[in-house]
């Protein structure tokens, strides 16, 4: 086979994207057995995209030896370069507008000093 005169083309893109993110968590005591821990953090994008994902959990100490805890927390994911600047002009087409996928979690934890068990629900969001 020939050696082909066509020039290589491939993806070539100078948009780093740099995040920085504040995360402040707090734990209130509700009784002496029952905490309540909360926190948002907050994520914003050099492309300009800001993000805010809370969590709460309820924790309960039923005994030295077992805990129950019951956590909700928003995850996301922001698009790539890839997904927002690439068009290859047949399967591909870059999208500007998108926006960060999210994830709303929810899930049910029961430690004890000899075994753990989960439970998780996760409904994903846009």
């Amino acid at each position: 086979m020939a050696p082909s005169n066509k020039p290589f083309v491939y993806f070539d893109l100078d948009k780093p994207d740099r995040t920085a993110a504040v995360f402040i968590q707090h734990e209130l005591p509700l009784r002496s057995n029952l905490t309540l821990q909360w926190g948002p953090r907050l994520d914003k994008s050099a492309n300009g995209r800001r993000t805010a994902s809370p969590r709460v959990a309820l924790v309960y100490h039923q005994s030295k030896r077992s805990t129950w805890k019951l956590p909700y927390g928003r995850a996301f994911r922001n698009p790539n370069s890839y997904e927002c600047y690439f068009n290859d002009g047949l399967s591909q087409v870059a999208n500007l507008g998108l926006q960060p996928e999210t994830a709303n979690t929810f899930k049910a934890v029961i430690s004890s000093a000899d075994h753990r068990h989960d439970s998780e629900c996760s409904e994903g969001g846009s």
